[in-house]
């Protein structure tokens, strides 16, 4: 465990080197999102103005989600790799912990965006182009894409004043999606971590050792964090590459469908060369493109 990837396998490794060499962490991209009445305003008077701007963030909000969603998993997972060589079992199952849920947040949020990118591309293609005579917009885009951006905790006293899209999703919802897809090992992975950092008694015996085969005498034992760490790593081998699938599939996506209109300081053209074959809900956006005459 002297060099961080080392808890990683080769394939893992080159998943997240991918991931690294799209340069997301140097992106400066400004975001516009105009006032609610103001924007009514424009839009009673000028619908293909109104229908630009309205597309316009859109996608601004597709590009923010996607690109912050990949970030903010990228930056557990170096919390992680930290943990594991600073041996400390509770940074470790804690980072660990805020990554499954991290990944279960954009898989969640961000898995229905590319198709709905996909379906909508010629009304708003039209729209950015500022040719639309007609109001158009995707109610469910919205709902998703600000619960990514402002879904937390709102007191009881106050949830009269914020929309439902601004609650955060309890972390049972994070499970059932974990479940949903047929990842138990997931969701026993994730049990597991809460008892460590809840804290249960998996926090308390990490600091002792048996001293007989009863389990009746036990002795003050420090230093097993790496110990603790590599068991968990071999329990549960396969969660990670899983996590990684939840946490940046999502949101490559999006980022790749963004691609396909006319705003550039969007685009992220690595993406355009990747094989995304393997991926099925790639495969269903591109069979939209293609409905649509867009060539992928």
């Amino acid at each position: 465990m002297a060099e961080p990837k080392s808890i990683l396998n080769p394939q893992i490794t080159h998943y997240v080197e991918m991931i690294d060499s799209l340069g997301l962490g140097r992106l400066k991209t400004r975001y516009t999102f105009a006032d609610v009445e103001e924007y009514q305003g424009l839009l009673r008077r000028n619908v293909s103005e109104g229908m630009r701007v309205y597309w316009t963030e859109m996608l601004g909000r597709a590009h923010l989600a996607a690109v912050t969603a990949i970030l903010r998993s990228r930056h557990w997972l170096s919390a992680v790799l930290t943990a594991s060589v600073d041996k400390n079992l509770l940074a470790f199952a804690a980072t660990y912990r805020g990554l499954m849920e991290s990944a279960a947040d954009a898989g969640t949020a961000l898995s229905r965006i590319p198709l709905m990118l996909a379906h909508y591309h010629p009304s708003i293609s039209e729209s950015l182009s500022g040719d639309a005579t007609v109001i158009s917009g995707s109610k469910e885009m919205e709902d998703e894409l600000i619960h990514y951006s402002h879904g937390r905790y709102i007191q009881k006293s106050d949830k009269a004043s914020f929309p439902p899209s601004h609650e955060a999703r309890h972390t049972q919802k994070y499970l059932q999606v974990f479940e949903s897809r047929g990842s138990d090992e997931i969701a026993r992975c994730y049990r597991f971590l809460c008892d460590l950092t809840h804290p249960g008694a998996p926090s308390v015996y990490m600091w002792l050792a048996a001293m007989d085969t009863k389990g009746s005498v036990f002795t003050i034992s420090a230093d097993q964090d790496e110990l603790g760490i590599l068991a968990f790593l071999e329990e549960y081998e396969g969660v990670l590459l899983q996590l990684l699938a939840f946490a940046f599939t999502a949101p490559m996506l999006v980022l790749r469908m963004l691609n396909y209109f006319s705003i550039e300081e969007l685009g992220t053209p690595d993406l355009s060369s990747w094989y995304l074959d393997n991926i099925p809900l790639w495969t269903k956006c591109r069979s939209a493109l293609e409905a649509h005459g867009v060539q992928p």
